[in-house]
């Protein structure tokens, strides 16, 4: 590249780049503090004049957008570092106004399926983005024509079945269903829209589940792990801020499932069920600090790909064809996604006609 030619045979130091999610070398440029600058002639000022420092954006979010599609399990996109929560973080860092609007016009631009990747990031980073509101009406648009498309299943006479299963002490997985069983784990929440609906949902089709929480969104919404409870479901806890565990040091992870244990019980005034691991980040490192905290570990078996998948019924369709096949499961669902909750009462129907029947833990 010319430009970079120009500025490596100049005295001005400190050229840096930075790709907004991962560092890479791209951008921008510094003056080293002991460096005494040459006059710059104006051609050269032409050539050397930095590119904004958030120009990649748009190539970031290209990037996350196919990472997310490519990823074959949940771990690896969690682990990509091309989280959208990675690309708003260090968006931060940089304190430049303009580089929040520049995220903005480039979010505006995309289509509700794919914003749908977003749509957490969004909400958690409202106060820095101030399109935050209209990205948010535009997804509430787009998933109510959903609803509106897929219509309220017309609910069976054949009423669900439920089952209270007493957790091991240090570990819960599939195992412990008997063929044809399943329990939902809905995990991320809560959620105030969206854990408010699934919650609706379920008491109308009589079904019981279980509930994972993030502790930092049991401090904001502490009514809602209450309510949980109230209606029946079995309440463990997912880390505090869901950070990719397998990228943290020991030390640090157990930091975060801990402290989320702390949220969920201080929250529902009782001991959490546990600690459900997020598929594919368990070690026997983790599983060894897990348990002499004193914490049951939990497993799911069946991952909805609620993460990657952004239409409604094919969710559904793939999540029962994937339990039918293994004839029993601990399906993970995420109560903050809106195609996850548009699509449970497929899901439950779907079920209870395969004669499955639901799971809670204690």
């Amino acid at each position: 590249m010319r430009t970079r030619a120009v500025l490596q045979e100049k005295v001005l130091a400190g050229v840096t780049a930075i790709s907004i999610v991962t560092g890479a070398v791209v951008v921008s440029r510094q003056l080293s503090a002991s460096a005494t600058p040459e006059p710059v002639r104006p051609e050269i000022v032409a050539l050397t004049e930095p590119s904004r420092p958030w120009a990649q954006i748009s190539e970031d979010i290209r990037e996350t957008l196919r990472q997310n599609l490519a990823a074959p399990m949940i771990s690896e996109w969690r682990n990509s570092g091309r989280l959208p929560e990675e690309l708003f973080e260090n968006l931060r860092a940089l304190a430049e106004p303009a580089a929040w609007q520049e995220l903005c016009e480039r979010l505006s631009a995309l289509p509700p399926e794919d914003l749908a990747v977003f749509e957490n990031a969004i909400e958690r980073f409202a106060r820095d983005l101030t399109c935050a509101p209209a990205l948010q009406e535009k997804q509430r648009a787009h998933w109510d024509a959903q609803r509106t498309r897929l219509g309220e299943p017309s609910l069976r006479a054949r009423a669900a079945r439920n089952r209270v299963l007493s957790a091991p002490s240090a570990r819960v997985t599939v195992d412990q269903l008997a063929p044809g069983e399943v329990a939902l784990a809905f995990a991320g929440g809560p959620h105030p829209a969206l854990t408010e609906e699934t919650l609706r949902i379920l008491a109308r089709h009589g079904v019981r589940a279980n509930f994972f929480q993030l502790g930092r969104n049991v401090r904001n919404h502490p009514e809602l792990s209450r309510r949980i409870l109230e209606d029946r479901h079995a309440l463990g806890s997912h880390t505090f801020r869901q950070l990719p565990l397998a990228r943290l040091d020991l030390r640090r992870a157990g930091e975060d499932i801990r402290a989320g244990e702390r949220s969920v019980s201080g929250a529902a005034g009782r001991a959490s069920l546990g600690f459900l691991f997020p598929p594919g980040e368990e070690t026997p490192a983790l599983e060894t600090l897990v348990q002499e905290s004193g914490i049951t570990a939990l497993h799911a078996s069946t991952d909805s790909r609620d993460w990657q998948l952004r239409d409604p019924k094919q969710l559904a369709k793939r999540a029962l064809y994937t339990l039918e096949r293994d004839r029993k499961g601990i399906l993970l669902l995420d109560d903050t996604r809106a195609q996850s909750v548009l699509a449970l009462p497929m899901l439950l129907e779907g079920l209870v006609e395969r004669g499955f029947t639901f799971v809670v833990f204690e």
